[in-house]
């Protein structure tokens, strides 16, 4: 039997209004992990240097004939680091009416915006200190570049041995784990940052060497917990911390970084601004920009382990 045709339902009515929610969605990460683990401090150049020095490792018995006379030992004098300035920034261009009509989930487009560009500029910086390979001087048509914590980490670099090879049997282990906290430590780093992609953070957390690792599980609250977030090692204790934004080393592979937070600072030329462009009709152009650069006062507290097969 055919359906009532003269009931008047929702299915054909215009006088049903929409239905939105004022609240926006927005779950992308904005975590910058290694940038809030480091110190700030001021640049006055795009081009910034600072001086690392070491002590002469002992080799031999420092024993000498009494009233001997002595000579001096050659001097090893401070070596210059340095890293260019990066400027980078956000822009976005909004309809002048965008301020006037009706919005779901702001009052204002411009404020909205502002704040969603500021969140991606930082993520961006972030993603940059972590994986900038060189650092460059720029010209006409290249852009200036600070060089990123994988450019700066090279005595610690291939702990492992594997190099540039690629290998499904290259897999992360507890034991490659002390190895890198161990080479470190030999040259007087102290590791307390462990910066880890996902995959790597769940591989951390089995780990269970000497069954030292207790798995606690709640039966109250039927939960199990089973995460490792401080290791614990014969050469201090290092903190474990996903991240989103270590750039993977190719399909199937990624780097495990040991970090020596104090020894990383992130310096600011120009600090952010916002600023509203010149107006060429009815729209309006915002920027938020900055200038910055990484310094790493010495990158052999540092170390990299790459190419961690994943699968």
């Amino acid at each position: 039997m055919a359906g009532e045709t003269r009931t008047y339902t929702t299915n054909f009515s215009a006088a049903s209004r929409e239905s939105i929610s004022d609240v926006i969605t927005n779950i992308a990460p904005t975590d910058c992990a290694f940038t809030n683990a480091i110190s700030k401090g001021k640049a006055k150049a795009k081009y910034e240097q600072w001086q690392e020095d070491t002590l002469v490792a002992p080799s031999t018995a420092n024993a000498k004939l009494e009233g001997d006379d002595v000579t001096a030992a050659a001097i090893t004098y401070p070596a210059n680091a340095a890293n260019y300035t990066q400027y980078s920034n956000a822009v976005f261009k909004l309809a002048d009416v965008m301020e006037y009509v009706d919005k779901v989930g702001r009052s204002s487009e411009i404020a909205y915006q502002k704040g969603k560009k500021l969140a991606e500029l930082k993520t961006q910086i972030e993603f940059d200190m972590l994986n900038t390979a060189a650092s460059a001087a720029g010209n006409a048509t290249t852009a200036r570049a600070s060089k990123g914590v994988k450019g700066f980490i090279t005595t610690n670099a291939d702990v492992s041995g594997w190099g540039a090879t690629q290998a499904a049997t290259q897999l992360l282990t507890e034991d490659l784990f002390n190895d890198c906290m161990e080479s470190t430590w030999n040259l007087g780093g102290k590791p307390t940052l462990c910066l880890a992609p996902g995959k790597l953070k769940r591989k951390i957390s089995a780990f269970n060497g000497n069954n030292r690792i207790t798995v606690n599980t709640d039966q109250a609250e039927k939960k199990v917990m089973n995460t490792v977030d401080f290791y614990e090692s014969d050469f201090g204790t290092i903190k474990i911390v996903p991240t989103r934004f270590l750039a993977d080393d190719a399909t199937n592979y990624k780097s495990l970084l040991f970090l020596q937070a104090d020894m990383w600072e992130q310096l600011i030329l120009m600090p952010f601004r916002t600023q509203q462009l010149a107006k060429n009709g009815p729209s309006t152009t915002w920027m938020i920009d900055v200038e910055y650069t990484l310094k790493c006062r010495s990158e052999k507290a540092n170390a990299r382990l790459k190419n961690i097969y994943v699968g």
